[in-house]
């Protein structure tokens, strides 16, 4: 599966140099979409598996928001914001250290 994400990725970057335009826009979306796949399959759920995914598809939509032709920059932009919300909520939740004196102090 790794192997299929960073072929994707290749063809990607590939395709936003050399064209074609068609293949740029499809490899993007279904990049992620193949790492959303990957982060479901990887383990057993939990709270912080769960937050990731919900900011790749939230990336996803915000990739398709932006390739549309009419302008939904706003769009894209707002589904951008809600996948970094669900990305820190991730992170934050496995977060193990303490806050003493104004100081960030790792137990």
């Amino acid at each position: 599966m790794w192997l299929c994400i960073i072929f994707l990725a290749v063809l990607h970057i590939t395709a936003a140099y050399l064209g074609p335009r068609w293949l740029y826009y499809v490899s993007k979306p279904l990049t992620v979409m193949l790492m959303v796949i990957q982060c479901v399959w990887s383990g057993a759920p939990s709270f912080y598996y769960w937050a990731i995914v919900v900011g790749l598809c939230f990336s996803i939509i915000g990739d398709i928001y932006l390739m549309l032709p009419t302008d939904r920059f706003l769009a894209g932009l707002m589904s951008f914001f809600l996948a970094h919300i669900a990305f820190t909520v991730a992170f934050a939740s496995q977060w193990q250290g303490t806050i003493a004196g104004g100081y960030l102090r790792f137990v």
